[in-house]
């Protein structure tokens, strides 16, 4: 079985956990349980790094750096750093590490992996599920099922089971940050997740 390239995004500021988070300590390098657990980042490093998984790319914004190697030193990982001189969000960040993981290995199989979830379970073994779609070209999305009516994600609109792969689920379209009304619409169709933003594929062009 090929392995999958897992690439973290941690450039962000992570203001969602504010006031614990801060422009110099966003929310991805706090601890998860307080105390000495991991930090977001570096459980999203962990969870990545068994049977399956390549070394990771990880993308980071230049300010924060110095903060990513001293977190991956004290968990004994070693990854290939993408520093983002300047912010230019989620979109042009997965192109430049795409494009680096594809001149590396034009046969690469990527998981986009934001660095500040909280996970519970097996996830990796769900990926990994998914990578014979990946492998034949599908963009192979991961949802959420929404516990509430939040209007501050994206969801994702799911029109019934893939015929082909098992387990996997055909989609039918996006909305992006729904009015309450939708988003309450959209929790009682029961067809409808959030977008965890996590996602896997192949070749960029």
């Amino acid at each position: 079985m090929s392995a999958i390239y897992p690439l973290v995004m941690c450039g962000g500021v992570g203001m969602r956990l504010w006031p614990l988070s801060r422009l110099d300590t966003p929310k991805q390098f706090h601890r998860v349980d307080g105390g000495s657990s991991l930090s977001f980042f570096q459980a999203t490093v962990e969870r990545h790094s068994g049977e399956g998984f390549r070394r990771p790319y990880v993308s980071v914004g230049e300010r924060y750096e110095t903060l990513v190697r001293a977190q991956l030193n004290a968990i004994g990982r070693d990854a290939e750093l993408i520093i983002e001189r300047t912010a230019r969000r989620t979109g042009p960040a997965v192109l430049a590490a795409a494009l680096a993981v594809n001149a590396h290995d034009p046969e690469a199989v990527m998981a986009v992996l934001p660095s500040d979830h909280l996970i519970e379970g097996d996830f990796s073994s769900v990926i990994l599920d998914m990578l014979k779609p990946a492998q034949d070209g599908r963009i192979v999305l991961f949802g959420i099922e929404p516990g509430y009516p939040e209007v501050g994600y994206g969801y994702i609109i799911d029109s019934g089971a893939n015929a082909v792969y098992p387990g996997a689920r055909n989609v039918s379209h996006f909305i992006e940050k729904p009015a309450r009304s939708v988003a309450e619409e959209l929790l009682a169709s029961g067809n409808a997740y959030w977008a965890s933003g996590v996602s896997l594929f192949v070749r960029i062009y």
